[in-house]
């Protein structure tokens, strides 16, 4: 199966959980992080802000920012080119986010200088996930762009995603594709 028929697929499974179900698998999902050694050390969060039938990311930003770690969320920019690059900007709260990009939020304008520290773990979305640690995302390439550089080789990559989400079989991957470092699910962490 093609990626794009994959995404379609598992965005219609995805959709289909009730919002209790998706609540109640999240917190079990944002659980495995909070346990993680590498998280509890982590001084910097980057993540996804969540939308839709995503895993929920609200808990895991309210729990970093609670530890006081630096959270910073992606942001699209717009180039004098007409470029869409994603980039990090740093929150103090929820409060600091407006609908942005494709209505996800984002943080606020006002913001103009991007969070790039040494060392992060960068909390990433996808639609599908192998036991391999590859992940196949909205078809954008943003997070494959932003971490394929310098700033990307200290940066820790996790994905989150429900059970159903991880497929037995290997995604194929392209040369420019991020593969994860760890995958947390409510039942299980790969990596």
């Amino acid at each position: 199966m093609d990626k794009k028929e994959l995404r379609k697929r598992m965005k219609c499974l995805r959709d289909s959980i009730s919002a209790q179900k998706r609540s109640d698998l999240s917190k079990k999902i944002a659980d495995r992080i909070f346990n993680d050694c590498q998280y509890a050390e982590s001084q910097n969060i980057l993540i996804y802000v969540s939308i839709g039938s995503e895993a929920e990311t609200y808990p895991i930003i309210e729990d970093a920012m609670k530890r006081c770690k630096r959270v910073a969320v992606p942001r699209i920019d717009i180039t004098g080119s007409g470029n869409k690059l994603m980039n990090f900007y740093e929150i103090k709260c929820l409060e600091d986010l407006e609908p942005g990009f494709y209505g996800i939020p984002e943080p606020k304008k006002k913001y103009t200088i991007p969070f790039e520290p040494d060392k992060a773990i960068v909390i990433m979305p996808g639609l599908v996930f192998d036991k391999n640690l590859n992940r196949i995302g909205y078809g954008g390439g943003y997070y494959d762009r932003y971490l394929a550089g310098d700033i990307g080789k200290n940066y820790m990559r996790f994905g989150i995603a429900f059970d159903f989400q991880i497929t037995e079989e290997r995604i194929d991957t392209d040369r420019y594709d991020v593969t994860l470092h760890k995958i947390f699910t409510e039942n299980e962490i790969y990596g």
